[in-house]
């Protein structure tokens, strides 16, 4: 059993207790599956602060958390399918070739906007990272006459626990597909060479419920005023849709194929939007019309106020990006394991996945 607390003001509170980590593999696979650590524990670390949340900072820091989340989003989604065989050969050959395996692994996305996000709740990141996590089960088949193969890849998790009874609940979807053609199929001196071309889409959530009361504020520029104490439901959610260019190359050496790539990638949008859901009232009455005008007024970019709460959301819309790709498989007969190590060139952000599949 172990603890996970955070400092607030001049007090440590305890957040949550981790009990019994690992029951089992469905819980296992939960873990991996966290997304955005850091959000979990500004869901749980803000929850039951004597002090008001001031609504002016948090949004304009959730203004850019979100946009940073926006331009990490389509690099998460990449995760899956980045296969060592730049070309894994005919589906209609002796044997067919074809493979099916699990991939998992995290992105990183700009520390500084998030810990800049956690300043609102009066919470400290200590990492010099922030790791968004994703998995995906996936497969390959290789194509017929001419020499091309598709892969589709897969991961999800409804709403569900994060860990038992702790009250934070994750969603999670990722999907994708995508086409390679060879230029050059390996042969003594000459590596796989291939060309491709992909659609992902990534979509997800997480929310937690408050323990104990809390309440938000604003300023009109004259007077601070008060929302609030409730015990509110605070829930984040994403969404990006890209296609994608790739190419790659890799050479098979005895057991060990090292290969490398660079994909270009088109977010045909990404979104970020975060929700409170609580009982609004304002001054200790239920919110009016007129009071949420004068809060809209005060805080550009809040939606959605009324009695049952509050949310904001952000979109990034025809973003690009360029990501670099390369490791090694370790290859034990029909087994292949992949290492993969990723870096986006836009914005300086890195990843690392971990595959195991059966292929022939």
């Amino acid at each position: 059993m172990s603890s996970l607390c955070f400092k607030s003001g001049a007090e440590w509170r305890e957040i949550f207790v981790l009990k019994d980590w690992i029951h089992s593999e469905e819980e296992c696979m939960k873990k991996k599956t966290c997304i955005l650590i850091v959000v979990m524990s500004l869901f749980c670390g803000s929850f039951g602060s004597a002090e008001p949340i001031s609504l002016n900072d948090l949004q304009h820091r959730f203004d850019g958390f979100s946009e940073a989340l926006s331009m990490s989003l389509p690099f998460n989604a990449s995760i899956g399918l980045n296969w060592s065989d730049a070309y894994i050969g005919q589906l209609l050959a002796a044997p067919p070739h074809f493979g099916i395996g699990l991939s998992a692994g995290a992105t990183t996305i700009d520390v500084d906007a998030a810990a800049d996000l956690l300043k609102s709740f009066g919470i400290s990141y200590p990492l010099a990272f922030l790791p968004l996590p994703a998995y995906v089960v996936e497969g390959r088949l290789g194509g017929f006459v001419i020499p091309f193969d598709i892969g589709v890849k897969f991961g999800a998790l409804p709403d569900v626990p994060l860990l038992t009874d702790d009250g934070v609940d994750i969603n999670f979807l990722l999907a994708g597909a995508d086409f390679r053609y060879s230029l050059i199929k390996q042969g003594v001196a000459l590596p796989n060479v291939s060309i491709g071309f992909g659609v992902n889409y990534l979509k997800g959530g997480i929310s937690a419920s408050a323990v104990d009361t809390m309440s938000f504020s604003f300023s009109d520029g004259s007077t601070n005023h008060t929302l609030g104490p409730s015990k509110p439901t605070v829930e984040l959610s994403w969404e990006t849709v890209t296609l994608e260019l790739k190419a790659q190359i890799s050479k098979t050496l005895l057991i060990i194929t090292p290969y490398a790539g660079v994909g270009v990638s088109y977010a045909i949008v990404s979104k970020a939007g975060y929700g409170v859901k609580t009982q609004v009232t304002y001054g200790g009455n239920t919110i009016q019309d007129g009071d949420i005008a004068k809060i809209q007024e005060a805080v550009p970019g809040l939606k959605d106020i009324g009695t049952g709460g509050f949310s904001s959301s952000y979109e990034r819309h025809d973003s690009w990006g360029i990501r670099l790709f390369g490791g090694l498989s370790f290859n034990f007969a029909i087994i292949k394991i992949d290492l993969t190590g990723l870096f986006n060139l836009i914005d300086q952000n890195y990843g690392v996945t971990l595959g195991v599949r059966a292929q022939l």
